[in-house]
């Protein structure tokens, strides 16, 4: 692939924290050009804010911000005074899409709503993605990815069985949010290809983060039936849980769904005429007896390791993969094979590693993912400025004076 999908779509990024920033990512990763807007007294508070430009640059290369960030440029902008709202709008003319992820109604008191800039750019893309949407009676409630799990049920789903409910392990909703958001972004670009019109997209958070609940609700809406915690067990499949192998602290899941894997599964572990006993020929006879079924699979996982166990039942069909950890997942072959990991020299020379390049592949000459680190506040003010907007000097010293372009470090700024 000789050039990037969205190579030449313009997109001007507000948003904050999680959900919006790796919405953004994933457009930047497609070619877009990304432009995120902060500023020195409004910084999206997932960044370190160090006051060199070393310390910023140390600082990025181990901090979430890093991963959602990069390939973007950075603009510090001031969007409370009218100057930064007047350049703001100068930026939206050249522009094709802008995104924020702010309370309901934020864009709109400051004068920036899409009504108004669809003024100015006529066929402009808005996507708005506050937590509850921009009507309904929660609209100006706040909401982070934890919340979002909480009132969406995930939570309610999630913990041992009879036990009270549970977080999860990491950050769900914000991640699963912003590609829903991209690809509702992705949609409005292509809908303008083929009838030049603007967009407004009014994308709520919770509704994007309720489908994961769908399989509940469908059960419910249609059977009457509230789902409930099962733990590791399945009511669909079964056997289904964790079990221990050899050393510390490690293990496989297995998961059954049907004769053939359970009679390969029943091989394997050396059990033959358990696979061929009547008594558990079927999933429910099977969960009926999972007790007994799980202590006599755990006695074989003991005896080996947990990509031992893997292997051995992966040849056979049967679904069954270990469970990695944080440090097992940066050093794991099959992610290095397809070149998840990438390398990227940074700006002080160094090289560094990201762990989460591309998670596609297409035929043909391949971009990388990674092309460039996540920005300085403001490190691009010069570029925007001058290049993009064409501001003369003169008047670039007049709004930097104001401190419309303010940054951790003069140094910086132009």
């Amino acid at each position: 692939m000789t050039s990037l999908p969205l190579a030449g779509i313009r997109i001007i990024d507000l948003t904050r924290i999680w959900a919006g920033p790796r919405a953004t990512k994933l457009l930047v990763d497609m070619g877009a050009q990304v432009i995120k807007i902060e500023h020195l007294h409004h910084a999206d508070r997932a960044k370190p804010n160090p006051t060199t430009e070393s310390s910023q640059r140390k600082m990025n290369r181990a901090t979430p911000f890093e991963q959602k960030h990069r390939n973007k440029i950075s603009f510090s902008l001031d969007l409370s005074l009218d100057e930064g709202k007047t350049v703001f709008r100068d930026l939206v003319s050249i522009s094709d899409v802008v995104i924020e992820n702010f309370s309901a109604g934020v864009m709109d008191r400051l004068g920036l709503g899409h009504d108004n800039l669809k003024r100015i750019k006529p066929d402009l893309i808005t996507v708005s993605m506050p937590g509850f949407g921009n009507s309904g009676p929660w609209k100006d409630y706040v909401a982070y990815g934890v919340t979002q799990e909480q009132i969406t049920g995930l939570y309610e789903l999630t913990g041992y069985k009879g036990g009270l409910p549970m977080k999860t392990g990491t950050n769900v909703g914000d991640p699963m949010n912003a590609t829903h958001a991209a690809i509702a972004t992705l949609s409005a670009i292509v809908q303008r290809l083929q009838d030049g019109q603007g967009e407004y997209v009014d994308f709520s958070q919770y509704e994007s983060f309720s489908t994961l609940m769908f399989e509940s609700i469908m059960n419910y809406a249609a059977n009457g039936i509230l789902s409930e915690r099962e733990g590791n067990e399945s009511n669909h499949q079964s056997p289904h849980d964790t079990y221990q192998c050899k050393g510390t602290d490690e293990w496989v899941t297995i998961a059954i769904s049907n004769e053939e894997e359970w009679e390969n599964l029943c091989d394997v572990i050396g059990k033959a005429d358990m696979g061929k006993n009547t008594d558990y020929s079927s999933q429910q006879s099977r969960h009926d007896h999972r007790e007994y079924l799980n202590d006599v699979i755990s006695k074989f996982t003991k005896s080996k390791t947990k990509y031992e166990v893997m292997t051995l039942l992966q040849a056979c069909g049967v679904p069954c993969t270990a469970v990695l950890n944080t440090q097992d997942l940066l050093v794991d072959e099959h992610v290095k094979d397809r070149n998840f990991i990438e390398h990227l020299e940074h700006p002080d020379g160094e090289t560094h590693k990201y762990y989460f390049g591309s998670t596609w592949r297409e035929k043909g000459p391949v971009t990388k993912a990674v092309r460039s680190p996540a920005p300085l506040l403001g490190e691009h003010n010069g570029y925007i400025c001058t290049e993009l907007l064409g501001v003369p000097n003169d008047k670039l010293d007049v709004l930097t004076k104001l401190g419309l372009f303010a940054t951790f470090s003069d140094s910086q700024r132009f």
